[in-house]
């Protein structure tokens, strides 16, 4: 998109101020309506930090063509943004959010070493022996976990599901857990 008439009115106007006589032999006998054209097609897109930055690259004694001044235009660089300053920690909050996590961390950490991995089947176990009323899913649960579990439980190793093992050693298997 070509730049307004009104903006390169205002460009030429500081050409002729600057380089005067220089300027106006610059474009003698060219219609002063075609050079216009020209130059808003030649600087369409720029935009006022470009064309100030061309100024302030003017040469200081021969004026610039349309072409030359779009250069000049191109070579400035936008300014690099401002960077928002760093959030400030609120030293209340961090305390007390520290203090709620590790207060999580040790109750979690509590909670796995007191409990034993099948320390529920053997609960449930326990209550069927003393007569508690369980309903039929826990106590087959607990079977299944105590017997297919409880024998090769080894410290916090899983044990391998027998349906993973090859062949033969599933056939091993299914022998030991025979009574």
């Amino acid at each position: 998109m070509p730049l307004s008439m009104e903006t390169v009115d205002k460009i030429h106007t500081r050409l002729l101020v600057r380089y005067a006589g220089k300027w106006l032999n610059l474009y003698a006998g060219i219609d002063p309506a075609m050079v216009k054209a020209d130059w808003a097609e030649e600087l369409g897109g720029m935009h006022g930090g470009r064309i100030e930055h061309a100024f302030q690259s003017l040469p200081p004694d021969n004026p610039p063509n349309a072409a030359q001044f779009r250069a000049l235009c191109l070579l400035w660089k936008a300014p690099a943004p401002k960077a928002l300053p760093a959030p400030k920690p609120d030293p209340e909050s961090s305390r007390t959010g520290l203090a709620r996590v590790n207060a999580a961390l040790a109750g979690i950490g509590k909670a796995q070493a007191n409990r034993k991995r099948l320390q529920w089947a053997y609960d449930l176990q326990e209550r069927d022996k003393a007569g508690d009323d369980l309903t039929a899913r826990q106590r087959a649960d607990y079977k299944y976990a105590l017997a297919r579990y409880a024998p090769i439980q080894h410290g916090d190793m899983e044990p391998v599901p027998i349906e993973a093992l090859p062949p033969a050693m599933r056939a091993e298997a299914e022998q030991r857990r025979k009574p």
